[in-house]
């Protein structure tokens, strides 16, 4: 028997809006979330064009010219175009006839029951997956996809070399200049973007080798015999010498499949390591709004499918959806949660990482 959407347990547009609800609750109300920085937008497409700009799009002063003479153009966008792909991402759980027979008491209900929970931690699986990308294009410019098909490709948004970098003396040692180190790279930042960094992303190891630092506790307190500088005394220091404010990151952590080694690792969602500057985020509610890139969403073929029945139920067929599946005799049902999706990054140069421990 060929697979079938179920349309006894679960509607599929039930299923797809408790999906999408899933996907953005994490989003919007996840501590762990960094769709700030790239926001969900539905399109449908199933590709992205992004232009690769350098040094000449920046606008070129205008020429004077004599009365009578000719006017001048400015030339500029030499910087290229990239395009690229939406990948599928998926999670499928299986209800399968052992399962149907503990539940026959109160079969319908009962495996409604568990579809809906399928549903949302497979949203939650692919949700924490994009994130993990996120965390990538912030941290180096680039994402790192891994899957099924024997899928290894990294998307390489075009990041300067030298804005993925190490200090010359990390923090840890006591003859390091924090504050001149830092300074040195905010500087880099600002003659290639045009701007200074807004903020500076740190983890609390980070953080707290900072302000323990003996030249910044020196600098920002005055008296030689403290070991320790306060959140205020190292934040006036900061600005005082027109450095970015500190946002601190969460120790976050993932389990991936290493597809390798048949292995679940744990990962850091941020390094934990350095300094990341960034361009600041905007409203992970609002696509538009932020300046380093957003996360497309593309249309699946399974959401087009007519049983799914998205137009007619006020739904959009691009964006993540999800379904219980009919998988033949003697019982086997799939609940599978789909999307076609790709973080992209249209300015690679709005964040740079410093590992300074």
């Amino acid at each position: 028997m060929a697979q079938t959407v179920n349309l006894d347990f679960l509607e599929p547009a039930s299923a797809v809006e408790l999906s999408r609800k899933t996907l953005a609750q994490f989003e919007l109300e996840s501590d762990e979330s960094l769709a700030a920085y790239m926001p969900s937008q539905e399109v449908d497409d199933i590709e992205y064009a992004i232009d690769l700009l350098d040094a000449t799009d920046q606008v070129v002063v205008a020429n004077w010219r004599a009365f009578g003479g000719a006017t001048t153009s400015e030339v500029w966008g030499k910087g290229g175009s990239a395009r690229g792909e939406f990948m599928p991402l998926a999670r499928n759980y299986v209800v399968d006839e052992k399962q149907r027979l503990r539940q026959r008491a109160d079969a319908k209900n009962a495996i409604s029951r568990e579809a809906s929970d399928f549903i949302v931690r497979g949203t939650q699986a692919v949700a924490k997956e994009i994130n993990v990308q996120r965390g990538k294009a912030l941290a180096y410019g680039r994402l790192e996809l891994q899957g099924s098909g024997n899928l290894r490709e990294i998307v390489d948004f075009g990041r300067k070399p030298e804005f993925t970098a190490v200090a010359a003396l990390l923090f840890t040692d006591p003859t390091a200049d924090p504050i001149e180190i830092i300074s040195t790279y905010v500087d880099m930042y600002e003659i290639e973007n045009g701007f200074r960094p807004t903020e500076m992303l740190m983890s609390s190891k980070v953080k707290r080798t900072i302000y323990s630092h003996p030249k910044v506790v020196l600098t920002a307190t005055a008296n030689p015999d403290k070991v320790r500088a306060t959140n205020a005394e190292v934040d006036y220091l900061f600005d005082q010498f027109d450095l970015p404010p500190i946002k601190t990151i969460s120790a976050s952590q993932y389990r991936k499949d290493n597809l390798e080694t048949a292995t679940v690792e744990q990962h850091y969602l941020l390094p934990q390591d350095s300094i990341i500057f960034t361009a600041g985020s905007g409203d992970a509610a609002d696509p538009l709004s932020s300046p380093y890139g957003r996360t497309f969403w593309g249309p699946t073929v399974s959401g087009e499918l007519p049983e799914f029945g998205l137009t007619s139920g006020g739904l959009d067929v691009p964006g993540i959806v999800a379904a219980v599946y009919d998988n033949g005799w003697p019982f086997n049902r799939e609940v599978i949660i789909d999307a076609l999706a790709m973080p992209v990054v249209f300015k690679p140069n709005y964040t740079l990482t410093l590992k300074v421990v």
